[in-house]
This record gives structure tokens, C-alpha cells and sequence, in this order.
């Protein structure tokens, strides 16, 4: 069995999202897991200035990894109802554009509090978290594989004011834009 405690940002929604099964277990074998704990293990002996923000970025990845692995093999995603996955999708192609909650009750033509609440139970997060979620993921993309500039970033993903994107970036994420980027 392996340990890890961590706490942050994001941290009960993960874990909310990660027990939607029932269990607080998942299996490790054939996975990537056990790697990605040595090297965190690894990284909190160095106790250099960056093995913290190293650490940092290898339990995101053991996070995901972690979801990856339970719900493949519980074919989780065909749990999902169609309508769900289709706000999903809609979310995701939206990401250069403001989507309110109103607008999505309207689209799907559901209650905007059902929506919301039945959308959170099988995502783990309300749909306006989620397409935030998502504008923050396609964001890293950017910073990573780009040149485009933060002001060019944030319009991209539909946030007009730069400030405003590098400020909920770093509070999503633990860091500025900007560092993100160099840390690549």
C-alpha cells in the first residue's frame, strides 16, 4: 500500500470526485503510480528551492494518474448520462467565450439549480467550475507549447482582462502565468 497526504487547492473536490465510486481505493498495478511516488520521494530528499514546486507538479500528476486508473477500469465514463457528457462538450468548445449557467439551463433545456447540482454529482465540480477548469487547462497548453503573449492567452480563452486571468490562473494553480511557463 502507498501513502501520500497532501492538502490544496482543489483538493476536496479531487477527493469528492475520486470517492463518486464508493470507494476510497484504487488499484496501483500496471500503472504509472508507484513511479510517480518515488520520484516524489525522491524529489523531498533533494530539499533544494525547486524540488518543492517539482513535488508540487508530480502529486497533480499522480492525481490524475489516480483518477485515470480507477475510473478505467471501472468503466466509469458509461456511468455518465448522455445529457451530461453533452454539457461537457459544450463546455469544452467553449472555451474563448463566457458560458453562464442561464445559457446552459436554456441550451439543455433543464433547471439551472438541477443542472448544476446533477452535473456536479457526476463531474465532481459545478459546470462554471468546470469550463473555468478548462479555460485554466487549455491556458497551460498555451504557455507550454506557444509564444503567444498572457494578454493573448487570456483572450483566447475568453478572459478579456490579462490581470484578471493572471490572477485566477495563480489562484487555481499556485503560480503566475508567467513562472508557469518558465517552469516548463
Amino acid at each position: 500500500m502507498d501513502w501520500i497526504h497532501f492538502y490544496g487547492l482543489g483538493t476536496e473536490t479531487f477527493y469528492n470526485y475520486f470517492l463518486r465510486s464508493g470507494s476510497n481505493k484504487c488499484q496501483s498495478a500496471n500503472s504509472k503510480i508507484p513511479a510517480i511516488i518515488q520520484k516524489i520521494q525522491n524529489q523531498l530528499l533533494q530539499k533544494s528551492g525547486k524540488s518543492e514546486f517539482k513535488v508540487s507538479l508530480l502529486i497533480h500528476e499522480l492525481l490524475n494518474e489516480v483518477i485515470l486508473n480507477k475510473y478505467h477500469s471501472n468503466d466509469f465514463e458509461d456511468d455518465i448520462p448522455y445529457h451530461i457528457k453533452e454539457i461537457r462538450a459544450y463546455l469544452e468548445a467553449n472555451l474563448t467565450r463566457t458560458v453562464t449557467l442561464d445559457e446552459l439551463a436554456t441550451a439543455f433545456n433543464r433547471d439551472k439549480f438541477h443542472l448544476s447540482k446533477e452535473f456536479t454529482k457526476f463531474q465532481g465540480v459545478p459546470p462554471i467550475e468546470y469550463h473555468l477548469l478548462a479555460k485554466i487547462s487549455y491556458a497551460k497548453e498555451l504557455l507550454r507549447f506557444t509564444s503567444l503573449s498572457m494578454k493573448e492567452i487570456s483572450e483566447v480563452i475568453g478572459i478579456k482582462n490579462s490581470s484578471y486571468f493572471s490572477r485566477l490562473f495563480k489562484k487555481r494553480t499556485g503560480m503566475t502565468p508567467l513562472n508557469y511557463r518558465k517552469s516548463d
